[in-house]
């Protein structure tokens, strides 16, 4: 008898509301990346934060096609619900400023993955980060891995 184990999930779009990717190493500071390619739990005071938002900390990026306004966005995903706050969102999240309509987040230890879609944003989006550090093995770090 053989036993087929599945395969952990390894993509997730937006709605995975409670994915953070670490990025960073324990004692060393840590930020972690959401699925929707935002920044989350700033834990770099030396005191745990998980859950953690530091306002207005985001990329952001502007283009032009010829002919064409400009476009902005953040480098974010769209925001998720529950919008149950007072105003609907908090305002550390930037609620008014305009994201991607879709982002998909790959992720296997130490990388990480974010493309970013929007049918007006005329170039191709992608995020990769990665953690150096390699758990229970200090001597080694993490490089950049080949395409």
């Amino acid at each position: 008898m053989s036993i087929k184990h599945a395969q952990p999930k390894s993509s997730f779009d937006a709605a995975a509301t409670a994915l953070a990717f670490p990025l960073g190493g324990i004692g060393t500071g840590n930020v972690s990346l959401g699925a929707r390619g935002e920044l989350r739990d700033w834990e770099i005071f030396n005191s745990p934060a998980k859950g953690s938002i530091l306002p207005n900390t985001f990329f952001a990026l502007r283009v032009q096609s010829p002919g064409q306004p400009p476009v902005a966005r953040v480098l974010e995903g769209a925001l998720q619900p529950p919008f149950n706050l007072s105003h609907g969102y908090h305002p550390s999240q930037n609620g008014g400023l305009p994201r991607f309509a879709s982002s998909t987040f790959r992720g296997q230890y130490p990388f990480a993955h974010v493309d970013l879609d929007d049918p007006s944003v005329p170039v191709h989006v992608s995020l990769e980060a990665f953690t150096p550090l390699i758990p229970l093995n200090p001597e080694a770090r993490a490089s950049r891995a080949p395409r």
